[in-house]
C-alpha cells in the first residue's frame, strides 16, 4: 500500500509536468506558424513596393524621354497615315504611359473586388488578406503597360496594330485583368498559411454532435416509472 500512496501522491506533480511540456510545445508550434505569417507579410509589402516603384519610375522615365512614350503609339488607318496614342493625339507622353498603368490598376480593382466573395477574413495582426488585395493594383498597372508594348512589338500573333485610342485603353484593362491568375496563386499560397495559423476548428465543431450522439444513442432507453 505505501507504494501506492507514494505513486499517486506523485502523480499530479507528474501529470502537471505533462501539460506544462503540451502547452509549451503548443506555443512553441504556434510561434513558428506566426513566423512564417510574418515572413510572408515582409515579402507581400516588398512586393508592393517595389513593383509600385518601377511602375512610377516608368512612367516619369516616359515624361522625360518621349521615345518610350512612343512605344505605346500604333499607326493609325488614315491617309496621311497618322498615329494613335493613348491620350489620341498624335505624340505620346507619360500621361499616356500613366494612362495606362490606371487602366490596368483600375481592371485589377475590379478583378479584386469579384475575389472578395472567395476572400475570407483572418484574426491574425498581420493584414495579410489586405496586402493581397493591394498587391493587385501595382500589378495590374505592370501587367497594362507589358500588354501594350507586346502588342506594339507585334509580338502577339493575330494581334499587331490598334487604329483607336480607345482600342489601347480597352486592351491595357483587358492585360489589367490578366494578372489575376499570378495574384491568385498568391492568394492560395497566403490562405495556406492563415489555415495553419488558425485552430483547428473542425474537431471542436464536431465534438459537440459526437457527444450529443453518445446521449442518445450510448445506452438504452430510461424506462418511464
Amino acid at each position: 500500500m505505501e507504494p501506492l500512496r507514494a505513486l499517486a501522491a506523485a502523480f499530479p506533480w507528474r501529470a502537471g509536468d505533462v501539460v506544462a511540456e503540451t502547452l509549451h510545445a503548443a506555443n512553441k508550434a504556434e510561434e513558428t506558424e506566426r513566423a512564417r505569417v510574418r515572413g510572408f507579410t515582409q515579402i507581400l509589402i516588398w512586393s508592393i513596393t517595389i513593383t509600385a516603384v518601377i511602375a512610377i519610375l516608368f512612367g516619369l522615365r516616359a515624361s522625360a524621354e518621349s521615345d518610350v512614350a512612343d512605344l505605346f503609339c500604333f499607326p493609325g488607318q488614315e491617309v496621311p497615315p497618322a498615329r494613335v496614342c493613348p491620350l489620341g493625339g498624335n505624340t505620346a507622353d507619360g500621361s499616356d504611359v500613366f494612362l495606362i498603368e490606371f487602366m490596368g490598376m483600375s481592371a485589377a480593382a475590379l478583378a479584386g473586388a469579384v475575389s472578395l466573395k472567395t476572400m475570407r477574413g483572418d484574426s491574425s495582426p498581420y493584414q495579410v488578406s489586405v496586402l493581397l488585395l493591394l498587391l493587385r493594383l501595382p500589378a495590374g498597372a505592370m501587367t497594362a503597360v507589358l500588354g501594350v508594348l507586346l502588342v506594339s512589338g507585334a509580338f502577339l500573333p493575330g494581334l499587331t496594330s490598334l487604329d483607336a485610342s480607345a482600342q489601347v485603353v480597352a486592351w491595357a484593362a483587358a492585360f489589367g485583368i490578366l494578372q489575376e491568375p499570378v495574384t491568385r496563386a498568391v492568394d492560395r499560397t497566403g490562405r495556406a498559411f492563415l489555415d495553419d495559423l488558425a485552430p483547428d476548428t473542425g474537431q471542436k465543431s464536431a465534438a459537440p454532435g459526437g457527444r450529443s450522439q453518445q446521449r442518445d444513442t450510448g445506452g438504452p432507453p430510461r424506462r418511464r416509472e
